[in-house]
């Protein structure tokens, strides 16, 4: 290489590289500005072919989305149906009701579960009314509208129809004793030492309504065993909600209805038991095809 012609030719020889190197770096951007819009060009294609699928696709709601939708609500409504009659396989029924007509129903009750504690030699405290003592010498809902009376009667019918149903429970277990029975108060009024601090859900959209109580009684270990598999085994879906339990070393059966053997163990149990009835509201009709 002419050293020389370069030296004299310096100027045209730096414009020539220049003009090289800026060359190349034109075709590498052309190139990659190129590759680049051929990932943009795939790109708009797929969503081109997308737009055009949902574009041919019928548009919601179709004869057959709601086909489809209206056999998904009957196989639902079959299956909680289904669920419901598994967990409780029967409910209150509450009839027609005035404030004599529950009074009377009152009376009866009452005089069959003191007849039949007595016949079971569990122990009651004198003129125990279980849990009613309110309405002994006093219509219930005598001075309420007559939506609100309907709803008050309606409820009390089933607390009479629970307290009878755990008591007969109660009864048939051979506990010793009963001590106390409260229920959620329903009709405003004086306070009433059987009134118990719960919330009775009542919501019809609920999936499930619960009417709570408590039950204050006296056992051995054997028949708080046996009374609670009793609730397990009933037509009707009780839940324990809470069990205090108490024991009285030694302590001695008996009651004010009747002699009663000492408990197997030796010692007596105190026990208060929250229970709830739970009653599940009938499943939804699907609407007609």
């Amino acid at each position: 290489m002419n050293v020389k012609w370069i030296k004299q030719n310096l100027n045209v020889v730096l414009a020539v590289s220049a003009f090289v190197v800026l060359l190349i770096a034109a075709i590498w951007l052309q190139q990659r500005a190129s590759g680049q819009r051929t990932q943009i060009e795939a790109a708009l294609d797929e969503q081109a072919a997308q737009l055009r699928r949902l574009l041919s696709a019928k548009p919601f709601p179709s004869r057959e989305n709601i086909e489809v939708l209206r056999q998904d609500y009957e196989r639902l409504a079959q299956q909680y149906q289904a669920l419901t009659q598994a967990v409780s396989r029967s409910s209150i029924q509450v009839p027609e009701l005035r404030p004599v007509t529950f009074s009377q129903q009152l009376t009866k009750t009452l005089d069959r579960l003191a007849r039949d504690a007595k016949n079971a030699h569990v122990a009651t405290p004198p003129d125990f009314a279980f849990g009613f003592s309110r309405y002994v010498q006093a219509l219930p809902a005598r001075n309420l509208p007559e939506a609100e009376q309907k709803r008050v009667l309606g409820l009390l019918y089933k607390q009479l129809a629970v307290i009878e149903k755990l008591s007969e429970l109660l009864f048939s277990n051979r506990v010793l004793g009963i001590a106390q029975i409260r229920r959620v108060e329903v009709e405003p009024g004086s306070a009433s030492p059987e009134a118990l601090d719960a919330t009775i859900t009542t919501d019809p959209n609920a999936l499930y309504q619960t009417l709570p109580f408590e039950f204050e009684f006296t056992c051995n270990t054997g028949t708080l065993r046996a009374f609670l598999n009793s609730l397990s085994q009933s037509d009707w879906f009780f839940a324990v909600r809470t069990l205090k339990v108490e024991s009285e070393k030694g302590a001695g059966g008996g009651g004010t209805t009747g002699d009663k053997p000492q408990p197997a163990d030796g010692g007596k149990l105190l026990v208060t038991a929250r229970i709830s009835l739970v009653e599940f509201p009938a499943a939804a009709q699907p609407p007609a095809p």
